[in-house]
C-alpha cells in the first residue's frame, strides 16, 4: 500500500473504488453502529463476580412466613465504579413465592472491591421449594449484565406442623 495516499482511488476486484470518506463524511447509520460497539466495549469493562452465599445457602430449610435475610458476597471485577446501582427481583418460582422488595439498592463500589448485599426475604404461606432471582440494575432500571444470569435463593420452605 505504500504511495497510496488519503482519498485515492482503491483498485478493488478489479474495478476501481473510491477510498472511504473522511470520518467527517461517516453515514448516520454508520455512526450509531460505531456508536453502539463503543457502548458495548465500555460494558465490557463492567464486571461482576459472586463470591459466596454468605448467608441462607442453597437448599437450607425455612419454616412457612419466616423472614430472613440473604447476603451474597459479590466482587466488582471490572474497571467501571458502581455507582447508583440496585439488586432487582425479577421473578420467583414454586407453590407461592418468595416475597421480597423490588429493588435494594447495592453500596458503590469500586473495582477490585468486595461487598455484600443484603435483602430481606419473606418465605410463602405454604410448604414448598422456591426459587427466587435477583439481577443488578442501573440508577435507570437497566440491567447491568442482560446476558448474565443474576444471583438467586433457593430453599425449601417446611410447616412445622408437618415436623413434629
Amino acid at each position: 500500500l505504500s504511495g497510496v495516499m488519503l482519498g485515492s482511488p482503491i483498485l478493488y476486484s478489479g474495478q476501481i473504488a473510491p477510498s472511504p470518506p473522511p470520518e467527517e463524511h461517516v453515514p448516520p447509520w454508520l455512526q450509531t453502529i460505531i456508536s453502539q460497539a463503543e457502548s458495548r466495549s465500555a460494558q465490557d469493562e463492567d464486571r461482576c463476580l459472586f463470591i459466596a452465599d454468605v448467608t441462607v445457602p442453597d437448599g437450607s430449610e425455612h419454616m412457612v412466613g419466616d423472614v430472613v435475610t440473604k447476603i451474597w458476597r459479590v466482587k466488582n471485577v471490572g474497571s467501571v465504579v458502581w455507582v447508583g446501582r440496585f439488586l432487582e427481583h425479577v421473578g420467583s418460582r414454586g407453590v407461592g413465592s418468595i416475597h421480597a422488595p423490588t429493588l435494594t439498592p447495592i453500596p458503590d463500589t469500586e473495582p477490585g472491591e468486595a461487598i455484600d448485599v443484603a435483602v430481606p426475604l419473606r418465605m410463602p404461606a405454604n410448604p414448598a421449594d422456591v426459587y427466587a432471582e435477583f439481577k443488578m440494575v442501573d440508577s435507570g432500571g437497566e440491567p447491568c449484565f442482560p446476558l448474565r444470569r443474576g444471583l438467586f435463593v433457593k430453599v425449601r420452605v417446611i410447616d412445622p406442623a408437618d415436623h413434629v
